[in-house]
């Protein structure tokens, strides 16, 4: 349930920032007059924040596009990747397995019960 819960949510995320990525393109495309590829090169380099400086955004939307891909790269895409690296090798080898918890949790009963019949 959780592994297919996650993958919606990547699923989700992806199409979120596919559909912000083709916005800006659009974006600069209309509000600066730039071809496709253009458009589509430097929604890309700003994306991934390397901004070469060769092309930029002249007007109001086209600055406010990057600026929105700037942030979901920066406050969305970088720390997703980072946490699903981060979960993949950091890896507690003393956590308890269920099995191993539920023998615990048994064992606890049956002494809190040996040692109630002692009391009486």
């Amino acid at each position: 349930m959780t592994r297919l819960h996650n993958r919606h949510r990547l699923l989700l995320l992806g199409a979120v920032l596919s559909a912000l990525y083709t916005i800006a393109v659009a974006a600069y495309m209309v509000c600066d007059r730039h071809s496709l590829g253009d458009a589509a090169w430097w929604a890309f380099m700003t994306f991934t924040t390397v901004g070469y400086g060769d092309q930029y955004p002249q007007s109001t939307c086209g600055r406010l596009a990057g600026v929105l891909l700037v942030m979901a790269a920066v406050f969305i895409v970088v720390p997703t990747i980072t946490a699903v690296f981060a979960s993949k090798f950091i890896v507690d080898d003393d956590a308890w397995t269920h099995d191993e918890q539920e023998e615990v949790k048994y064992l606890l009963r049956r002494l809190a019960e040996k040692h109630e019949i002692e009391q009486y």
